[in-house]
């Protein structure tokens, strides 16, 4: 297996960059995991702009690779999904709070690490929020939330362990490198 990285990627993280992968039939994939098997693996930085490029040089060599034409918002989609799925799993580990009431009441006693507020969140809830000086996570609706947390009505979420408000930002930061 040969290992490709782009745009001065060697020197990334996995949580900042990008993994795709060739099949035998020479169909290209993304490896949201990093886990997939494949005869040659592409790693570029998370950015919308890399991935456009990346996308675009794949199309243009000429070298018989196959890229669905909705691979950029596949990807998207994966990165968000999997963002939605992480935060579904601390609701079940029970280190989350949802509702504005909840994380006013818990921010009174200990500080939450980060804060998950719904794009669609009311002007009084948005203002509040960013007042807090927390890690802020947006750019999901609080239909993706209220999905990802079986719950209605909600549009701000707080995390309060620290280790896993960084997984979460980590998941994160490669879904917002993408949509911005």
């Amino acid at each position: 297996m040969s290992q490709v990285f782009l745009f001065e990627s060697e020197s990334l993280t996995k949580e900042e960059r990008l993994r795709f992968v060739l099949d035998d039939q020479n169909n290209l994939w993304f490896d949201l995991h990093e886990k997939a098997p494949a005869q040659k693996s592409f790693y570029i930085p998370a950015t919308k702009d890399c991935l456009q490029q990346f996308l675009q040089q794949q199309l243009a060599e000429g070298s018989g690779v196959t890229v669905a034409g909705n691979m950029k918002n596949a990807v998207e989609n994966a990165l968000k999904k999997h963002f939605l799925q992480t935060l579904s799993l601390l609701k079940k580990s029970g280190s989350i709070v949802v509702g504005l009431p909840k994380v006013q009441e818990r921010m009174a006693t200990k500080p939450l690490k980060a804060l998950v507020l719904a794009s669609d969140a009311g002007k009084d809830v948005s203002k509040r929020v960013h007042s807090w000086q927390i890690m802020l996570c947006h750019g999901v609706t609080s239909l993706d939330l209220e999905n990802a947390l079986g719950q209605h009505n909600v549009s701000l979420v707080g995390v309060e362990d620290k280790k896993e408000a960084d997984c979460l930002l980590n998941v994160y930061s490669k879904y917002k490198a993408l949509i911005d």
